[in-house]
């Protein structure tokens, strides 16, 4: 019976580290990390803005009222939880995103954090394929 343990154990740990070291590392374009206007932190833009784009006069720091002021209301609007959200003693800004899609131009996503700070830009993508 203990032998069956082992056995069952040492091939459910071999399994998971040979299933986390067969994963491809990420492939696409690196992001370009721009400053914040204010110089307070670095955001990162994605690709090049196309001319005419919704998102050609968005920049890393704006506030969601400037960002719609300039591009519109967002045609998809979702969240998402960053690596820094399972960070147990973690209490930055950065745990949590909200990402407005504007089809045809590209995302822009804000730092949604803890409480209820202001949210600004932390992260522009320019590509007209995202839905």
């Amino acid at each position: 019976m203990q032998h069956n343990r082992i056995l069952v154990f040492s091939a459910v740990l071999a399994f998971m580290l040979t299933a986390c070291a067969s994963h491809p590392p990420a492939t696409g374009p690196a992001p370009t990390p721009v400053k914040a206007a204010d110089g307070s932190f670095d955001g990162e833009v994605y690709g090049t803005p196309q001319q005419g784009s919704r998102l050609s006069p968005i920049r890393i720091g704006m506030s969601e009222a400037e960002v719609q002021k300039l591009a519109g209301l967002p045609d998809i609007t979702r969240r998402y939880a960053t690596g820094k959200a399972f960070i147990p003693f973690y209490f930055g800004s950065d745990s949590r995103r909200r990402e407005w899609v504007y089809t045809g131009s590209g995302s822009v996503a804000f730092n949604a954090g803890r409480g209820a700070g202001s949210s600004v830009v932390v992260m522009i993508h320019h590509d007209p394929q995202i839905k």
